[in-house]
């Protein structure tokens, strides 16, 4: 059997949680299949094919994003470009018309996200079974802007709505990422439940040699020896973590320095180019080949999240190398039984007008914290995906 996957791209560079959920995806569908072809539409010009032992990747156009006054006007009011939005509707269609081939060879079509609904209809129209990947729950996301920005609110639930209602009713099996995700889906989209399964996230497993010299090598590298370092991690071009920084840079930053001239924020990711300040305790790296080192190296980390959904792959990072956590209800999203398993305050999940105080606590309390050794296997979450995965797959085949 073959399976062609439609997704936004680079999937490879793996430089955000969408990318390395699929990148996964990818790879198990590898071993499950005899062929897999992934259609990706990347933001940038980048080679169109490039083949990896029985996966090959196709780049396809329409989603090139450019930046001028217009589109970083609509940006900053709503939060995203809905010009570039209608452009990729339409080339989306035209795009997969012209590689039509590669899904009428498929057995199995699974499209990464609600947000390309051409892909759905074209597939569904080729009679292929589809599995829709949700990654997240957008409508769920929107909620979150209801107190803070009604017109984003507005037009984000709007169009969001009509996104997964349109993409779920052109799908045979719809993957959501927990159990929250799968119960709304169910009730608000009334999905069967026989075809709603749960996939969780999971995230890459770490390469460390030489940890400790590494990391005091890189510590000296950027002028850290003495500082205590609280680190967020993200792609910052992605609405919720760049709406998390915003609240950094913003507000806590400003406030901790005022307290604790020890400490420096490290934000890790990139998208370092949309923001403007000039504080003396906030470091952005930009991208990182090596994230588990930027991690280990950090004292505290932080999901101080306004908005989003799912489960959030930088909490799964956090925790699989045991760093103490302070997060808002919303970074913790799915994660609540493995949080709870935890010592008492190592894992912080409060809401965002007490996350100030909780971070000084949680810096007040720094050495005793970093004694307590806890950590996480993340072959445990890649087992799990792994397991969900294929009953995923061998559910398709059946119906």
């Amino acid at each position: 059997m073959n399976m062609c996957i439609i997704s936004f791209g680079p999937v490879e560079s793996r430089s955000n949680g969408y990318f390395i959920r699929v990148w996964n995806i990818v790879k198990e569908a590898s071993q499950f299949y005899n062929t897999v072809v992934a259609l990706e539409f990347p933001e940038e010009d980048i080679q169109r094919i490039k083949r990896m032992k029985n996966v090959t990747f196709i780049r396809l156009q329409g989603n090139e994003t450019t930046s001028n006054t217009l589109t970083d006007f609509f940006k900053k009011i709503i939060t995203f470009d809905p010009l570039h939005s209608l452009k990729f509707q339409i080339f989306s269609f035209l795009q997969l018309w012209k590689h039509k081939k590669y899904i009428s060879s498929a057995d199995i079509v699974m499209v990464e996200g609600s947000l390309i609904p051409a892909a759905n209809i074209f597939a569904k129209l080729l009679r292929k079974k589809v599995i829709l990947d949700t990654h997240g729950i957008n409508k769920l996301l929107a909620k979150h802007y209801k107190k803070r920005r009604i017109l984003v609110y507005f037009l984000r639930t709007l169009f969001w709505d009509f996104l997964e209602r349109l993409t779920m009713k052109f799908s045979d099996i719809v993957v959501v990422v927990s159990e929250k995700e799968r119960k709304f889906v169910i009730s608000e989209y009334n999905v069967a439940e026989s075809v709603v399964f749960t996939v969780p996230n999971t995230v890459e497993l770490p390469k460390l040699t030489s940890v400790h010299v590494v990391v005091k090598t890189l510590r000296k590298k950027l002028g850290l020896e003495r500082k205590i370092i609280v680190s967020f991690v993200g792609d910052l071009e992605v609405i919720q973590n760049g709406d998390a920084v915003e609240y950094i840079i913003g507000e806590l930053a400003p406030r901790v320095w005022k307290e604790r001239k020890d400490v420096v924020f490290l934000i890790i990711g990139k998208g370092k180019e949309k923001f403007k300040y000039s504080l003396p305790n906030v470091i952005f790296t930009g991208f990182v080949e090596n994230l588990a080192l930027y991690t280990r190296m950090s004292d505290i980390c932080i999901a101080p999240l306004r908005v989003g959904c799912g489960v959030k792959t930088k909490m799964l990072e956090y925790l699989i190398h045991g760093k103490p956590i302070v997060t808002t209800f919303i970074g913790a999203e799915g994660l609540e039984p493995i949080i709870s398993n935890f010592p008492q305050n190592f894992v912080r999940v409060v809401p965002l007008n007490h996350f100030y105080d909780a971070l000084l606590d949680t810096l007040s309390n720094i050495h005793k914290l970093n004694t307590i050794k806890v950590q996480i296997n993340p072959q445990i979450f890649l087992e799990c995906f792994r397991k969900n995965l294929s009953d995923v797959f061998y559910h398709a085949q059946k119906v």
